[in-house]
């Protein structure tokens, strides 16, 4: 199967999790209290290109997570189901798939290239999402749906959080940091997430 994949143009972008993603480019090396590298532009256009494959294959509710060695994870929400892909700095992409109940369905599974994190996106998706109502379509190419299902003028007001420190997907917790993020007026996103074994993720805005 051809999957056909275009790194959106910054001005068309209308998904509020593509500026998100580009915010990451500001960071300077020391970004979280002295810790955290500068990210790579290379990365940053890579996950600009996940977040649209996870958008057009498992759901268009996207948030992103900067790791301080310049990793990135990008989780879909699905559902009661989410989809986590962690962008490495070796390029590999690693994929975690949880259940409603919070159970891994997929635990970090490794693809060495993004034609391969796609056949994989697909073939879970099938597998875990087809028998509900949301999933009943064939996905055989690229739609390009950003600024279709949200758009800046569809985010409620924005909720900000005080400093916390959250014990997350991988049993360790992230240093404390102001979260801050956009709801959409389908679902606020209730979970966060985006620590593989050796990564910290910081969860802000």
């Amino acid at each position: 199967m051809n999957y056909n994949i275009t790194i959106p143009d910054k001005a068309q972008i209308e998904h509020p999790i593509f500026n998100k993603i580009r915010s990451f480019s500001e960071f300077e090396k020391g970004w979280h209290f002295g810790e955290g590298i500068k990210f790579q532009d290379e990365r940053i256009n890579t996950a600009l290109t996940v977040s649209e494959v996870l958008s057009d294959i498992v759901s268009p509710k996207l948030d992103a997570f900067p790791g301080f060695n310049g990793e990135i994870a990008l989780t879909s929400y699905p559902k009661e189901k989410y989809f986590e892909v962690i962008i490495e700095s070796d390029a590999c992409f690693l994929l975690t798939v949880e259940d409603e109940n919070g159970i891994e369905l997929i635990d970090h599974e490794e693809f060495k290239s993004l034609d391969h994190l796609i056949k994989g996106l697909q073939k879970y998706v099938q597998e875990f999402l087809w028998n509900t109502s949301e999933y009943s379509q064939n996905i055989t190419s690229t739609q390009t749906r950003i600024g279709s299902l949200v758009s800046h003028s569809g985010i409620l007001p924005e909720e900000v959080f005080p400093s916390l420190s959250v014990s997350v997907h991988a049993g360790i917790t992230v240093a404390p940091v102001n979260i801050s993020f956009s709801t959409t007026p389908w679902q606020q996103l209730h979970r966060y997430t985006g620590n593989s074994t050796n990564t910290k993720f910081v969860l802000m805005g």
